[in-house]
Formats: C-alpha cells, sequence, structure tokens
C-alpha cells in the first residue's frame, strides 16, 4: 500500500452532535488514552471543542461548522414564524415533558400554539405512554413531516430539555427555555449566558416569555460559519499531512 494509500486508510474523521462533558461517546474526563477513537474530530465550532475532553491533541480537534444547517436556513428563509411554542421531546423526558406541555396548552395566558415534536423513537409510542396528548388539541409531529427545521422556522419559541436541537433551534433566533428535569444540565450553558432561561412551571414560562433583555445567540461560536469551505480546507490540510 501506498502512503498516501496509508494516509487515507488511517485518516478518520467523525463529526459529531450531542457533544457535553458527560456524553461516553465523546467526553473522557480521566482516561486521556486513545483507543477506539478517530485521529481527527471535526466539530460544528469552538463551543463544542471547550465542553468536553478528547483523547487526541487539541490541535486535532477542528471546528469547521455544520453545512446541513446552513443549508436549511438558507431553504427556510422565506417562511414567516408564527406565535407558535415548539416542544423538542426525547424518550427519556417525554412523559415529563409532555405533561408541561399540555398544561401550557390549557393556560389561557399563554396564546402561542403549542406544537409537540416527538423523537422519531417516540412516534410509535406516544399514543399509548403520553395518551394526554391525544386528547386535546395539539398539534403532535409523530412522523418526519414536516421536517424539524421547518417547525424552527415556523416558530417564535421553544421549550426542550436536553436535546442539541435546542442550540439549532436558537440559530432560526427562537426565544428558547430550558424545562427544569432530569437532563437539562446539558442545557444549562445557554442558561448561564443568558440565552435561554429555565422553567419548571406555567406560571414561569408565563413571567419569562417575550423578555426584551434576552442574549442573542452567538452562532459563529457553536455553528463556525462557511462549514462545506472549512471541511475541504481541513480535510487537504490534514491529507497533505
Amino acid at each position: 500500500m501506498s502512503s498516501s494509500r496509508r494516509r487515507n486508510h488511517q485518516l478518520r474523521t467523525r463529526r459529531q452532535s450531542g457533544k457535553h462533558d458527560h456524553h461516553f461517546g465523546y467526553s473522557f474526563p480521566e482516561n486521556e488514552t486513545k483507543t477506539t477513537f478517530p485521529d481527527y474530530l471535526l466539530t460544528f465550532g469552538e463551543f463544542w471543542n471547550e465542553n468536553a475532553r478528547f483523547p487526541i491533541p487539541d490541535d486535532r480537534v477542528i471546528p469547521v461548522g455544520y453545512p446541513y444547517l446552513e443549508q436549511r436556513l438558507d431553504a427556510y428563509d422565506d417562511v414567516k414564524p408564527a406565535e407558535q411554542l415548539l416542544f423538542i421531546s426525547q424518550g427519556t423526558i417525554g412523559r415529563e415533558l409532555s405533561q408541561f406541555a399540555l398544561k401550557v396548552h390549557e393556560d389561557d395566558r399563554i396564546d402561542h400554539e403549542v406544537v409537540y415534536k416527538l423523537h422519531p423513537g417516540e412516534y410509535d409510542r406516544w399514543e399509548d405512554e403520553y395518551p394526554w396528548l391525544a386528547e386535546p388539541d395539539i398539534r403532535v409531529i409523530d412522523e418526519p413531516e414536516p421536517p424539524l427545521y421547518r417547525l424552527f422556522a415556523e416558530s417564535t419559541a421553544q421549550v426542550g430539555v436536553g436535546s442539541t436541537a435546542v442550540y439549532e433551534g436558537l440559530c432560526f433566533d427562537l426565544e428558547t427555555f430550558v424545562f427544569d428535569t432530569d437532563g437539562s444540565d446539558v442545557l444549562q450553558p445557554l442558561v448561564e449566558d443568558g440565552t435561554a432561561a429555565t422553567i419548571s412551571t406555567a406560571d414561569e414560562l408565563v413571567g419569562k416569555m417575550n423578555r426584551e433583555q434576552r442574549r442573542r445567540f452567538d452562532r459563529e461560536r457553536f455553528f463556525k460559519p462557511d462549514a462545506v469551505e472549512n471541511i475541504l480546507q481541513e480535510l487537504n490540510t490534514i491529507l497533505e499531512c
């Protein structure tokens, strides 16, 4: 095998998502020894580099951006948002979050339409596990259409717990709330920098919605712009090593 082909064979890069300091796939807080891990890791942006420790040198963890996100932002640029509150569900916290969504839906002080976006892993079981969602006129998304990014573009606010999708929703300038339950610590960086607010009751949501002092989301820190160009440049640099 030629040296060039050998380098190509040994080069292993991986796009990452959902990374935080508790993520088994990316964070190595105590064991810095590389066993089964890519030689290079291409990340969405500087934020993701700062929030986990890897068993490879820092200069091999490279922020490049997220091409698909950039494409979807362009694709839905002409969609006009409505007074819509999007809930981002996950199987681990779906029971608690869906019950909260129902309370919000029934609160007359909140005039947003509630849309509950299920995780694909919940599509086939939500009616059995969250039957309260089937009774009121909450719009439940239990199939791939409409796409998540379309829902982001249509909405003005979002509620989540620990999904990386919440970071993507912020790129659509959504007012963002973190529901305080197990796993919400994943999104605490957004709360700490003032981009999002923690809530646990409908009263708290009412009190914090439409707050003018909300800090603007620093998109470039989380998702480096010009992703395709960055990726091509980094791959060329790596292959020349």
